[in-house]
């Protein structure tokens, strides 16, 4: 159909993993994309776990896919400069015509050397991220600087790169960047305020959206809003007289999201791990157990007046972490503590970020004071 190597699949599938177009309505059913959403699934899975066997029996799988988007790629100029886009494509999103998107690929995926030097070619012509000038402080959905068709349009497919992607980060990160990161608030803030989230699914995005973007009073509404107004009384996801169970898995992610973010690396390359980045004033004082993170610890810890008194922290694999909870201490500076992998008890203020080194299958209790 594409007269590509590699695999792909549309917007919808089933059991028996159908790839073919469902039905002919356009605007959804070539989206031909998913092969790049599904692949990271295995990576999500090998990140959690650190199973080098599991991810070594997908690298077919994975380079695949590369090689779908590889194939598929076309050059496409913008004001005299040329760019690879997808071709076809089609996103069921604000578009005033049928037109290119942008194509986030995988490096460092596979181990065939020639697919990985072709793949950090490609991405050397991949389009910029640009700011709209027709919609102030907002990044450009599209290449072009389009006027919205939708203002009020649901889905935020150009925001991928905040959640669930991990390549947009908040403030005290390493790799933050100020203007992007408010810009994309800036287009939740706008587009919300034109329509609200009223199915379930719309709901729980937008729960995980102001997670990552730290506007813990959004989050907070719109965690009470899902359970007030985006499910049924059984608790299933609204969807227009359906239920999708969409909005009850996106709803406990987005909770999930207000207490612990694991997709920050610092400066050395240690995953990091912030714990209450976004915590609701509602959630004061509270518990959580058994939260796994990338990297593959679990965390149970307390807080009191929104601050970590008590944390255990299991460790599946063994290795280096660092752990950030709470905003930024109280001079704006970012504390570092180093901590024993004994059980024992931590001074760090709010902000603080403390390296923990583990054993694999290993228990670290400590106090916060």
């Amino acid at each position: 159909m594409y007269n590509a190597s590699g695999w792909m699949g549309h917007h919808n599938s089933d059991l028996w993993g159908s790839t073919a177009l469902v039905n002919r309505w356009f605007p959804a059913a070539y989206w031909n994309l998913s092969s790049g959403r599904l692949v990271t699934h295995i990576l999500e899975h090998y990140w959690y776990t650190g199973d080098k066997d599991f991810l070594a029996s997908k690298l077919e799988t994975i380079s695949e896919a590369i090689e779908f988007y590889l194939g598929t790629l076309q050059p496409y100029s913008v004001n005299g400069t040329e760019y690879l886009v997808t071709n076809p494509s089609r996103f069921l999103t604000n578009s005033p015509q049928t037109t290119f998107v942008r194509l986030p690929t995988y490096n460092n995926a596979t181990t065939d050397p020639t697919l990985l030097s072709r793949v950090q070619e490609t991405q050397t012509w991949r389009p910029p991220c640009c700011y709209s000038t027709r919609y102030p402080g907002t990044p450009q959905e599209w290449l072009q600087d389009y006027k919205q068709a939708e203002p009020d349009h649901r889905r935020f497919s150009h925001s991928y790169t905040l959640y669930p992607g991990t390549q947009i980060l908040p403030p005290g990160a390493s790799g933050y960047d100020a203007k992007l990161f408010s810009a994309v608030a800036a287009t939740f803030k706008d587009r919300l305020t034109h329509n609200g989230a009223g199915t379930g699914w719309l709901r729980a995005w937008t729960i995980n959206w102001h997670a990552r973007s730290q506007n813990r009073t959004a989050l907070a509404g719109n965690t009470y809003q899902f359970l007030s107004s985006s499910d049924y009384n059984n608790s299933m996801d609204v969807n227009e007289g359906v239920t999708l169970i969409d909005g009850n898995l996106g709803f406990v992610g987005g909770v999930a999201e207000a207490l612990r973010q694991l997709h920050m690396i610092d400066e050395e390359g240690v995953r990091e791990v912030w714990l209450l980045p976004v915590l609701p004033e509602q959630w004061n004082s509270e518990r959580v157990s058994g939260l796994i993170s990338r990297g593959g610890s679990v965390f149970d810890f307390e807080w009191i007046e929104g601050r970590i008194s008590k944390m255990k922290m299991l460790s599946r694999v063994g290795s280096a972490v660092v752990i950030k909870y709470g905003g930024k201490s109280g001079n704006g500076t970012v504390a570092v503590e180093t901590a024993t992998v004994s059980p024992g008890t931590i001074q760090a203020v709010p902000g603080a970020k403390i390296r923990l080194k583990s054993r694999a299958n290993q228990t670290m209790e400590h106090e916060f004071i």
